[in-house]
Parts: C-alpha cells; sequence; structure tokens
C-alpha cells in the first residue's frame, strides 16, 4: 500500500515558484551561446523528396542547418517501456531521414545566434514531401499503401496474449455477455510537458555539462 496517499505531503518547490525566484532553463545564459529551432513534419505520412537549407544557411545570424542525412551516425531512439520482440524493428531515429511517420515528426534543426533567428529560418527551408495514407486506425494499418516501414511489410510491431484463469469457462457460464469495440485517445509528448536543455563543453578538461 502507498504510505502516501491521502497524505498531507509538504511541497518544497513552491516557495521559490511562488516568489518567482525558480531557475529555468531560459533562464541560463552563457557567453557564445547559440540556440537551435526544429523543423516539424506538418503531414503524418509521407515520402521526403527534398529539403532545401541553401535559404536558411544564408540568413545572417544561422550558425548551422541540418537535415536527417547528416545524423546518420547517432543510432536509433530506443525504447524506454519493457522489452518485447519485434519492437526493436520499428524504432526511429532524432530527425526523418527519408520518410516521415507522424505530424511533427523532426525533419530539419536550425541553429542560431537567437531563438527569434533560428525560428524565422525555419520558414525560409523547402520542403517537399509526397503524403502517403495516414495511419490513424487499425483499418487503414492493414492496407499495403499505408506501411510506416515498407521493409517489414507490415504495422504490426508485436503481438503477446496476456491470460488470467479460465477466460472461455468465464464466458460460456456468463449469465450475460457483450461484443463492443472500444476506442483508446492516443496521448505522447503534451504540450504541458516540455523539455529544455543547455549544454555547455569545456574544451580544457574534455567534459560537457547540460541543465535539463
Amino acid at each position: 500500500m502507498n504510505a502516501f496517499v491521502g497524505q498531507p505531503l509538504e511541497r518544497i518547490e513552491d516557495d521559490r515558484l511562488l516568489r518567482g525566484k525558480a531557475t529555468f532553463v531560459d533562464d541560463l545564459v552563457f557567453d557564445g551561446i547559440v540556440y537551435f529551432a526544429v523543423l516539424r513534419s506538418p503531414v503524418a505520412h509521407g515520402r521526403i523528396v527534398q529539403i532545401d537549407l541553401t535559404a536558411a544557411k544564408a540568413m545572417p545570424g544561422v550558425v548551422a542547418a541540418f537535415v536527417g542525412a547528416d545524423f546518420d551516425s547517432l543510432p536509433a531512439i530506443p525504447l524506454r517501456l519493457a522489452p518485447i520482440e519485434g519492437v526493436e524493428r520499428f524504432l526511429q531515429r532524432p530527425i526523418a531521414r527519408d520518410k516521415v511517420r507522424f505530424v511533427g515528426e523532426p525533419i530539419a534543426v536550425v541553429v542560431a545566434d537567437t531563438p527569434e533567428l533560428a525560428e524565422d529560418a525555419l520558414e525560409l527551408i523547402n520542403v517537399e514531401i509526397d503524403t502517403l495514407p495516414a495511419v490513424v486506425g487499425w483499418e487503414t494499418a492493414s492496407a499495403p499503401s499505408a506501411l510506416l516501414f515498407d521493409e517489414h511489410g507490415t504495422n504490426v510491431s508485436a503481438r503477446y496474449t496476456v491470460t488470467e484463469g479460465d477466460a472461455a469457462k468465464a464466458f460460456a457460464q456468463a449469465a450475460y455477455t457483450r461484443r463492443e469495440l472500444l476506442y483508446c485517445h492516443r496521448h505522447t509528448a503534451l504540450p504541458m510537458e516540455t523539455r529544455g536543455l543547455v549544454a555547455v563543453w569545456n574544451e580544457a578538461d574534455g567534459q560537457l555539462r547540460i541543465w535539463g
């Protein structure tokens, strides 16, 4: 039993928040700091034809700009949950390489002297994506034209069965049974749960310090 449930708990963070004395990532400023902004896919599913960074790179104040091909050495994003056999085939990269698979997937990054310049430079990036059928339910997920990973020939990442007791007997002896199709909304990376990082590289001692 969780001993904290129903108990008054002292919130140690409230004092500094209410007094405006808290430190957030945006409050950290260092010499030579640069900022990056992410260009995200406007479509749920499509093949990337081209992403032209020429105009963005030429904009004054822009330090650099990158697409997925520039990060081929980075590994795919690992799965944080319990490992399920088969899921490893569908791991994705930090920035889309040849295909986008959800609205908001990162497709380019701009690094600039200020956050505003980085955001403005995103508007100069020329993007061409051939839209493919979106996977919005199990019906479309089973269609060959809606494969998110073509090389696997399926959108089913894994199958597993969980049982408890004699389910068949329970249904057979039940006074009333009902069959129904239920839907559950998908929530991930919600806007109120933001992320922020500041990283400083110290060349002298070869250390990278990160605030999050």
